[in-house]
């Protein structure tokens, strides 16, 4: 079972934030699914895959000498993703329900929960699983896409060891996805995948910004914007693949740090 909502708020004061909230986000999101910061847990610390992502706070904020200044009455949201049935069923009969009218507080400012979007509600809204999404994709007479329209929504980064590396390459985005649904899927692909490369998957165009945040001591640079990626394997099973793994991304993001914000991602 996959999952993304959007939770709406509304600022109780006026007061002003840090322009990256993603990791204030995700702490109340890990209160409400019943996580403490001291707690350790699979939803929490640690190098393991995470079974959600969190983005950062959004809104009518105005920015202003490296801050953003709230007003009260404005509006904000974030939204979260559920990668497996536990926590989907978790948010959606335990956390959703006693939700609208929470007072939260994100950074300096207290916010009160407006209302919860679902699927079809708002455009970073959603739900399906993994079996539907294999279907689509594998159980389909129709020809697969060899071309993917990708928006990278939010700063986007990949990590290996010390090195991160802040561009698009197609084979590691595409193996960031993989890796996820491998770990989460209860669906399997109709053939093993070894070598990625083999999909010959293609940048062909691209619209990109670089950009970084900070957190704590540390400094992520990485990009937003579009790509486009060509599918020019001529085994229709390695377009059927990208299309699957380009519509997952909406919900396991893409590269490092999604949990904190990083790496939002959906196909267009």
């Amino acid at each position: 079972m996959l999952t993304s909502t959007v939770f709406h708020l509304k600022a109780l004061e006026r007061g002003s934030l840090p322009q990256y909230m993603g990791a204030a986000a995700r702490s109340e999101f890990l209160r409400w699914m019943g996580v403490s910061e001291d707690e350790s847990d699979e939803l929490h610390d640690g190098n393991r895959l995470r079974p959600y992502t969190v983005s950062d706070l959004r809104g009518t904020f105005r920015a202003q000498k490296g801050f953003n200044l709230v007003e009260a009455g404005g509006s904000a949201w974030f939204r979260a993703t559920t990668l497996r049935e536990k926590e989907s069923l978790h948010l959606r009969d335990s956390v959703i329900p006693s939700l609208r009218g929470r007072i939260v507080q994100l950074g300096r400012v207290s916010f009160e929960v407006q209302s919860v979007a679902e699927a079809g509600e708002h455009p970073w809204a959603g739900a399906s699983s993994y079996s539907a999404l294999a279907g689509k994709y594998f159980e389909s007479d129709s020809v697969p896409a060899d071309a993917l329209e990708v928006e990278f929504a939010s700063l986007t980064t990949f990590h290996d060891g010390d090195l991160h590396m802040p561009l698009p390459i197609p084979e590691t985005t595409l193996g960031s996805w993989l890796k996820r649904w491998d770990h989460f899927s209860s669906a399997s692909l109709p053939q093993a995948v070894e070598e990625l490369k083999e999909a010959k998957l293609a940048l062909s165009r691209y619209e990109l910004k670089s950009g970084a945040v900070q957190y704590k001591n540390a400094d992520w640079i990485g990009f937003t914007g579009l790509c486009r990626y060509r599918v020019l394997a001529k085994d229709e099973f390695w377009a059927r693949l990208c299309n699957l793994l380009a519509e997952y991304a909406f919900y396991c993001g893409t590269g490092y740090k999604t949990t904190f914000g990083l790496g939002q991602t959906r196909r267009i």
